[in-house]
């Protein structure tokens, strides 16, 4: 039977607020039981850590031009001045 982290009793705390209920510590697994409406529920505690995207995968920022009217050179000279002036 190990200690629970802190992150971990602040999780399994949060999760017996929630539900109105009483938790007990578990054997390892599982972490906790709540005790909900008379009745005991097992709960293990995962925690996940953050992934960054890393150099390598990273998606490198592009420019986009495949909108209608963002590419003033896709458009007819007389539409887009008129569009950029404000009358259509």
């Amino acid at each position: 039977m190990r200690d629970l982290k802190k992150q971990e009793r602040t999780a399994i705390e949060a999760v017996a607020r929630r539900f109105s209920a009483t938790w007990d510590k578990g054997s390892d697994p599982p972490d906790a039981y709540l005790v909900v409406a008379g009745k005991r529920v097992a709960v293990d505690i995962t925690t996940l850590k953050r992934r960054g995207t890393g150099q390598g995968n990273a998606a490198k920022p592009r420019l986009r031009f495949d909108k209608a009217g963002a590419n003033p050179a896709a458009c007819s000279s007389s539409v887009w001045s008129r569009s950029s002036a404000g009358v259509v």
